[in-house]
């Protein structure tokens, strides 16, 4: 699936679509999760790093990845066959390869307006540190 970058959506259209992720979205376990908010707030709660054409939402105890427009920064034209290929790749290798952290690639994840789009479906790692933190702490260790 080649979605071209004009064509993906915006945060702001991923945002209005995960308010109603019940039916937006077409995975059942996330439909029947409870999206994370900003603590006292109606706000959806921010996740991911510099978010240069994705948007990450946390329900229950799952990250979801979607692809996004954000000028002039937009995803590879191949950005869907990545995660495809990745996500087989993982799903053959986990077995032998226990640190590889499991991703569910939906082509057909989430409903923005009229259009599907993927999103990559990833267990949240609660007790993980974040990637920068990590290469910090043990840059030296060999």
């Amino acid at each position: 699936m080649e979605t071209p970058a004009a064509r993906w959506p915006t945060r702001e259209a991923y945002d209005a679509a995960m308010l109603h992720w019940q039916q937006t979205l077409s995975d059942p376990q996330l439909r029947a999760g409870q999206l994370a908010r900003v603590r006292d707030s109606e706000s959806i709660a921010r996740y991911g790093g510099a978010g240069l054409y994705v948007c990450v939402y946390r329900i229950d105890d799952y990250l979801v990845r979607c692809f996004r427009a954000n000028p002039p920064k937009e995803p590879p034209a191949d950005i869907a066959e990545r995660y495809a290929v990745i996500s087989a790749f993982i799903a053959q290798h986990a077995a032998h390869v226990p640190a590889l952290v499991p991703i569910d690639y939906q082509a057909s994840g989430i409903r923005v307006g009229e259009q599907m789009y993927p999103i990559v479906k990833m267990p949240f790692l609660r007790d993980a540190l974040p990637l920068g933190r990590y290469l910090a702490k043990y840059h030296q260790d060999q």
